[in-house]
């Protein structure tokens, strides 16, 4: 009797420091490098994706966020949405942009409404937050924009909203905040080459390179973080940077950073 006990003492001792070791793991932030093929662009290009910020509930300072940044120099930015959070108020609204504004000097910015921002009832004043702190808020719309050379379409969807873009000139970079859907984006009359999303937090609790749960996905979602591909085409997934509600276990705060090369 005495040896269960303390066997099963122990066996709780061990889940007990796993979790906390997990939970401090996850305190971190991480920035990741990903490489992938080009096609048929000529020139490199680096791509820098941030999402799931919820300002101000983020679990990772504005200030090292652009200290990362300036250290990996990214050509172009993508803002993945949920950026703000839904119980952001007026005034955080205007300390955003305060952000915004040094982000847009460090690279130009494209972003994307997520779910938080969409049903936010000062979503008018979320708009001219990222207007006047010089980012590019695409709501269903895309621009052609010309990077390290190289002539290419970034298009961005509201939360929930169909990708239904119907022009293929330039490789397409797709903003979705939903990778769930990565399936109709590829179904599209032009697909995009490469989508950007978040909205999974990494699945919240991260048992390897599996999360447990992510909204949308439920249980054992199949995209969390890093880099899929199907039949050529990538969609990136970032596990975000902070919430309100945001518990994560073996989860680390994340930055991707997309090496495009040629």
């Amino acid at each position: 009797m005495r040896k269960g006990l303390l066997l099963g003492g122990s066996l709780v001792f061990f889940v007990v420091v796993l979790l906390a070791s997990g939970l401090v793991s996850s305190q971190k932030t991480e920035s990741e490098i990903l490489f992938v093929d080009g096609k048929t662009i000529r020139n490199g290009i680096t791509v820098a994706q941030i999402g799931d910020l919820h300002y101000p509930f983020q679990g990772v300072e504005p200030s090292e966020i652009l200290s990362i940044l300036r250290e990996n120099k990214p050509n172009i930015i993508f803002l993945t949405g949920d950026i703000l959070d839904g119980e952001s108020k007026k005034e955080d609204i205007l300390a955003c942009r305060d952000f915004l504004r040094k982000l847009s000097e460090t690279a130009p910015c494209f972003a994307v409404l997520g779910n938080h921002e969409i049903g936010h009832p000062l979503l008018q004043e979320i708009r001219c937050s990222f207007e006047e702190g010089g980012v590019v808020l695409l709501e269903n719309e895309g621009r052609t924009v010309t990077v390290c050379g190289e002539r290419i379409t970034v298009y961005g969807v509201s939360d929930a909203y169909p990708y239904n873009n119907a022009e293929k000139t330039t490789p397409i970079f797709l903003l979705a905040h939903r990778p769930e859907r990565f399936s109709e984006y590829l179904a599209a009359e032009a697909p995009p080459d490469y989508v950007f999303s978040g909205h999974a937090h990494g699945g919240q609790v991260r048992v390897a390179s599996t999360g447990l749960y992510a909204p949308d996905q439920g249980w054992f979602p199949t995209y969390t973080s890093g880099v899929y591909e199907r039949n050529g085409r990538y969609l990136f997934v970032t596990r975000g940077l902070g919430g309100r509600h945001d518990f994560r276990i073996n989860n680390p705060y994340h930055l991707l950073f997309i090496e495009i090369i040629p």
